[in-house]
């Protein structure tokens, strides 16, 4: 089909944007709707631990709700320009493909969804980098990657917010130039996230199979932890992945346009849930497993020697010894269990005690 009047775009290319603009923002409905589920389900189990200490209950309460909050704003916004785009505009097919086209908003709608649509990611990652340090034991070098990386993410995200606030309020200022620049420093801030994401997880999981032995009643404890991880930050990494693509993409035809349009809309619906589901899934799951266990509750810090000690209770085992008693050890390791994640965890570690006199 031909092109109407001075509008480059075809019919079918008019009802592509139509489309994805409607239904991107149903989909975004729709998850949230699950989002919120899983959130109340969170807030429950989480209230029902008793392993946590107050700094670590405020710390991860405070940013599920935070998070929680923020996604529910961006909903708000988006389904508000939805209601602009297809009410307040939708005069004919062409105008709503305009207005779908320039995203024309009020400027304090752009500047509160370019803000919290940025910031959740931040506080994600600042929630695992926190877990991260938490799991080597407080120890600066070693987990002073995902710090760094952390740090860069923040730099990015503030300068992403500056730059969206200026082409939202100075009519001067977007230009094609303006905007691809925009477009890579997103894409740059979402490299970052993945990035941090990805060495928080690694590094977590790297100390858990570090003090752990193959075979032993701590790994098979913590293989939960480290599938938990693994899947969250999957997921997280794999939808921030997709918001960079299209920032390298320049697209000088209808058709090119019409299509990057639509992987924008879509996945800017997914990172938008997913930035706020995937931490408030992972407390969840954490705080289910707590609740499930059945071992008694014992502060305990991660020693260096963990590694032996496994091997001693292996060899313990090998030899009929039965432990005479749960002792607590707190040496100034890496307390996985309680400050790694800071939920979930059972913060002791039986057989911890052998009888030495039959050794």
């Amino acid at each position: 089909m031909s092109a109407t009047d001075g509008f480059p775009f075809t019919v079918s290319q008019q009802k592509a944007l139509i489309s994805t603009n409607l239904n991107s923002t149903l989909i975004m409905q729709f998850l949230f709707g699950i989002y919120t589920g899983v959130f109340c389900a969170a807030v429950y189990f989480h209230g029902q631990k008793e392993t946590q200490t107050a700094l670590q209950n405020r710390i991860v309460s405070g940013t599920i709700l935070a998070l929680y909050i923020i996604t529910m704003v961006v909903v708000a916004c988006n389904w508000y320009f939805v209601n602009i785009l297809l009410c307040l505009q939708g005069w004919t097919r062409e105008s709503i493909s305009v207005e779908a086209l320039i995203a024309s908003v009020p400027i304090a709608d752009a500047i509160v969804t370019d803000i919290a649509s940025v910031v959740s990611m931040l506080l994600a990652d600042g929630l695992l980098v926190w877990r991260c340090y938490g799991a080597c034991g407080r120890s600066v070098h070693t987990y002073l990657l995902p710090v760094g990386l952390l740090i860069i993410e923040t730099a990015l995200i503030f300068a992403v917010i500056v730059f969206d606030c200026l082409l939202s309020v100075l009519p001067n200022f977007p230009t094609d130039r303006t905007k691809a620049i925009g477009n890579r420093l997103t894409s740059a801030m979402f490299i970052s996230v993945s990035a941090t994401s990805l060495a928080a997880t690694f590094i977590i999981c790297r100390q858990i199979y570090l003090y752990t032995s193959p075979g032993t009643q701590s790994r098979r404890r913590y293989q939960n932890i480290v599938d938990t991880l693994v899947q969250s930050s999957a997921l997280y990494t794999a939808v921030a992945v997709l918001e960079v693509v299209p920032g390298f993409i320049e697209t000088n035809d209808p058709a090119s346009t019409v299509k990057l349009m639509g992987a924008v809309n879509y996945a800017y619906c997914l990172s938008t849930i997913v930035a706020g589901l995937a931490p408030t899934l992972m407390v969840a799951r954490f705080a289910v497993s707590t609740i499930d266990d059945e071992i008694v509750d014992s502060t305990f810090e991660l020693p260096p020697e963990f590694l032996a000690e496994d091997s001693d209770d292996s060899s313990a085992s090998a030899s009929g010894n039965e432990p005479v008693a749960n002792q607590p050890t707190n040496i100034g390791g890496g307390d996985i269990r309680n400050n790694l994640i800071a939920e979930g965890f059972d913060q002791t570690r039986q057989n911890m005690c052998y009888n030495k006199e039959n050794a």
